[in-house]
């Protein structure tokens, strides 16, 4: 699957530099949502699916460039610091999940999850990153 929901600092309105790589090596899909809560970790949001849950997280789907696929799934590892030199435990992991975008259309997505909820992360209320009351 070469289809990537993004939620935080990877989002189109972000000016974060790897947003910028992105950028370069995918299509913007559309906008939409996925199934899960979006909590403040500081300097990044990070995405908790809990068992059940209702909450829905805002977000971007982008298709990345059959030809730079590769390369791009280890850049955004490395960015997320669950590559395989990374130490463990990884903040995060890969999973498939089913965006709805803004059409009202459904298409499946990977998406980048917290493995477990920190202590210090902080509910954002509407799952929306760039909607928390603070600026980028």
């Amino acid at each position: 699957m070469n289809r990537l929901f993004v939620y935080g600092t990877l989002r189109s309105r972000s000016n974060h530099p790897m947003q910028r790589y992105l950028a370069r090596y995918t299509t913007s899909v559309g906008e939409g949502t996925i199934r899960g809560e979006l909590y403040d970790l500081g300097n990044y949001p990070g995405v908790w699916v809990p068992e059940g849950g209702t909450d829905r997280v805002v977000g971007e789907v982008h298709e990345l460039h059959e030809e730079t696929a590769a390369e791009v799934w280890q850049a955004l590892d490395t960015y997320e610091m669950c590559g395989p030199d990374d130490p463990e435990p990884h903040l995060y992991r890969r999973e498939a999940v089913d965006v709805v975008l803004a059409d009202g259309t459904t298409t499946n997505a990977v998406v980048y999850v917290l493995n477990s909820l920190p202590n210090h992360a902080v509910k954002i209320p509407g799952g929306d990153y760039f909607e928390r009351g603070t600026s980028d």
